[in-house]
């Protein structure tokens, strides 16, 4: 009779474990959930556990493989780690993927020649975004070895894709950076369209204020859009043209006729391949205002100048910049000989912060010597990286412009020759780039004194701005996104190569206070 119940219990048992053996497995996605939360708490042998369980119960599931492979190697073990990825790929070839992995850690230990066969496999080379990871992956052990010709070589094969791993990308550009800076796409454009609001209509007005005193805020779009051609005709003389085209429309009533629109375009020949290189250029632009004068009905071609502009990389950091020319305007005592100089520098100080700071001197000879005037710039971008990709920005000037043959000249200057001091702060916030597009709200705040009354005033500006970067290289690229896939740890991730779309030379010249300084616009 005991023996009899025994085995009853027995059997219970082990219909109870059948019945457990029965109910379903945990998803892949619960396997590499938990895996993960135990790595993140640092337990990595709790998560080898679970992959390993998770492995066994989802033999084809090629991510669970990977990640118990990561798995062993960042727990120092490359042998269990290359096993699992071996076993995956010979039970499911060509297992491109694994393949790929199995390479990643054999260049981490330096075993190259190991890499290199793996490389050298059959079965491979399609689709196009396999066939670019092969490349970029003999592009990586070529640039262990210092070989910058081969990094080049496997580079220029890589480019013939039209789609990407995303990290894969990533790698493509921070190798093109480090082995081939010269490099330039052949188009690139920049398209900055802005709406929102102004307190005063009258900053950075193009004509001389008629009207101080007035209620000048105003609703305001603006459109800044540039086009760069580089002509490839070789790498050390090539031929750069570029175009731009700059616009404020101002929509309340008393204002409105400020609004203006300014084209403008460079021709010039750029030298040398890498650092340092020299832009020698011949520019032409023009201001066209809405508003009509005593002799015409508007809008009028206010204002036009040709320069020859001068641009000095010297290094990735350090810039440097100047131009002179005539600039003609319809008021002719206006009309005026100029030119500026400046330098600017980069200061990266950690991953997440980087620095853009610049001076700049001018002078103006004008037809009516109350227009003479010098005057200089100083001005930085502060740019913090916050987390999922948003951006903080910080911009602001300080700016000085003297008039020293004015005395008496301008409305409200009491016998004293005009002088203008602008400070300006510009505090804002970006979202991350999809596809090179952005979104920003900036907020700015401007105040000028000047010794002619009717010159200085404040504004408070509110901008909401949708940012359009993208060149020849990048645009109709297709990128692999890493979901459902174990991306390869290059190291390298778009938003550390997503600084800003901002150039040195950009950032001199879309600030407000030299555009009014240095042009037409003060």
């Amino acid at each position: 009779m005991r023996l009899r119940v025994l085995a009853g219990i027995l059997a219970w048992l082990v219909g109870l474990q059948g019945a457990r053996a029965q109910q379903p497995s945990d998803t892949p996605r619960q396997v590499l959930d938990r895996a993960a939360q135990l790595q993140a708490k640092g337990d990595s042998k709790g998560a080898i556990r679970e992959l390993k369980a998770g492995r066994d119960a989802h033999r084809n599931h090629e991510r669970i493989h990977h990640a118990l492979a990561l798995a062993y190697y960042q727990d120092g073990n490359a042998f269990w780690a290359l096993k699992t990825l071996r076993d995956f790929e010979e039970s499911h070839p060509p297992a491109c993927a694994s393949r790929a992995l199995q390479v990643w850690i054999h260049v981490q230990q330096a075993n190259f020649d190991l890499a290199q066969e793996i490389l050298d496999e059959p079965g491979c080379d399609t689709p196009d975004f396999e066939a670019a990871r092969v490349a970029l992956l003999r592009a990586t052990i070529a640039s262990q070895h210092r070989d910058a010709a081969s990094v080049n070589d496997y580079l220029e094969q890589a480019r013939q894709a039209s789609r990407y791993y995303e990290e894969d990308f990533s790698l493509l550009q921070a190798l093109t950076a480090r082995f081939d800076p010269g490099r330039m796409p052949v188009i690139s454009w920049r398209i900055d369209l802005a709406g929102g609001w102004t307190s005063n209509g009258l900053a950075g007005s193009p004509v001389d204020p008629a009207d101080v005193g007035i209620d000048s805020q105003s609703p305001l779009l603006q459109l800044d859009a540039r086009l760069r051609v580089v002509i490839p005709a070789s790498r050390a003389v090539r031929p750069v043209w570029e175009g731009q085209i700059r616009t404020l429309e101002l929509f309340s009533a008393t204002v409105r006729a400020l609004s203006y629109r300014q084209p403008s375009f460079r021709a010039g020949i750029l030298f040398g391949d890498r650092m340092p290189r020299l832009l020698l250029a011949y520019g032409f632009d023009a201001v066209q205002v809405a508003g009509s004068d005593r002799y015409e009905q508007g809008p009028l071609w206010y204002s036009e100048g040709h320069r020859f502009d001068y641009e000095l990389e010297v290094t990735d950091l350090f810039f440097a910049f100047g131009g002179a020319g005539h600039r003609t305007y319809r008021e002719s005592g206006r009309t005026r000989f100029e030119g500026e100089h400046g330098l600017a520098v980069v200061l990266p100080f950690a991953d997440s912060l980087r620095l853009m700071t610049g001076i700049s001197a001018r002078w103006n000879n004008a037809a009516n010597e109350a227009y003479d005037s010098q005057g200089g710039t100083a001005l930085g971008q502060a740019q913090y990286r916050l987390p999922e990709g948003f951006e903080a920005r910080l911009n602001g000037s300080l700016s000085y412009d003297r008039y020293p043959r004015s005395r008496g000249y301008f409305p409200g200057s009491l016998g004293e020759a005009r002088s203008d001091m602008l400070v300006r702060v510009k505090p804002g916030l970006w979202s991350p780039s999809w596809s090179g597009f952005r979104v920003g709200l900036d907020y700015e705040f401007s105040h000028r004194d000047s010794t002619a009354a009717n010159y200085a005033y404040q504004d408070h500006r509110v901008l909401l701005h949708g940012v359009w970067v993208m060149d020849g290289d990048r645009f109709g690229v297709g990128l692999i996104p890493a979901e459902n896939r174990q991306p390869l740890p290059h190291g390298v991730s778009s938003a550390q190569l997503e600084t800003d779309e901002t150039r040195i030379r950009d950032l001199m010249q879309q600030d407000e206070a030299v555009k009014r300084g240095s042009s037409c616009l003060n």
